[in-house]
C-alpha cells in the first residue's frame, strides 16, 4: 500500500471549498444584478422581496465536516442575502422594516 502524503485530504478540502465559494459566489453575483436591474423600483415591492434572487443559488445540504460546518457555510451566504434585504434594496430597507 502506498504511503499517503496528504494529497488526498488536500485535494478533498479544495473540493468542499470550491463547492461552497461557488453558491456563495453565485448567489451574491445573481443577487447583486437583480439589485441593479431594479434598484429604482418604486411598485410592487414585496413581489420584488418574493424573487428568488433572496434564495441562495443552491441549497446546500451535505457537509463531510458535519451538521455545525454546514449549518456556518449556509449562515454565511444567508447573512449576505439579509444584509442586501435590510440594508440595500431597494432605496435602503425591506418594506416591512419601514412600517
Amino acid at each position: 500500500m502506498p504511503a499517503s502524503n496528504g494529497t488526498g485530504t488536500n485535494w478533498s478540502s479544495g473540493l468542499k471549498s470550491d463547492i461552497f465559494n461557488g453558491v456563495r459566489d453565485a448567489t451574491r453575483e445573481r443577487l447583486d444584478a437583480f439589485v441593479r436591474l431594479n434598484e429604482s423600483a418604486f411598485t410592487d415591492v414585496p413581489r420584488l422581496y418574493a424573487d428568488s434572487a433572496f434564495q441562495p443559488a443552491y441549497a446546500l445540504t451535505f457537509s463531510a465536516s458535519g451538521q455545525a460546518a454546514l449549518a456556518q457555510k449556509k449562515t454565511q451566504i444567508d447573512e449576505y442575502i439579509t444584509k442586501v434585504r435590510h440594508f440595500q434594496f431597494p432605496r435602503g430597507g425591506d418594506p416591512d422594516d419601514l412600517c
